[in-house]
């Protein structure tokens, strides 16, 4: 069997710190244009984020003010006084039968109070 001898010759010329330079100069701006993207984009999300979470703030706010004004008016329809009882069911309804039932709770409430 006979032998091969193969031998590989760099022919390759190095690159000018020139040419070198000038291709560092495009490809770093041709990364531009990603890199402008990707921070658009990473705002985006953020600003994203921060309208989710206000919007969450604000809904739980809501609803700890609802749930403080319901607890105000129930506390005002249990401590009410003969007057307003009378008023506030002529006011909200004109049900015959709630009226006699406000009419039976200020005639209670006026014979408990000490003259």
């Amino acid at each position: 069997m006979k032998e091969v001898h193969i031998e590989i010759e760099d022919r390759r010329r190095q690159p000018s710190p020139v040419a070198v330079a000038a291709v560092e100069d495009l490809l770093s701006l041709a990364q531009q244009g990603a890199l402008v993207s990707n921070l658009g984009f990473a705002n985006q999300v953020r600003n994203n984020d921060l309208a989710g979470q206000a919007q969450l703030v604000c809904q739980q706010g809501i609803g700890q003010l609802r749930l403080s004004i319901l607890a105000r008016a129930a506390g005002r329809t249990q401590s009410l006084s003969a007057t307003e009882a009378r008023s506030s069911c002529s006011a909200l309804s004109a049900n015959e039968l709630a009226a006699t039932l406000a009419d039976l709770r200020a005639t209670v409430a006026a014979w408990r109070r000490p003259t």
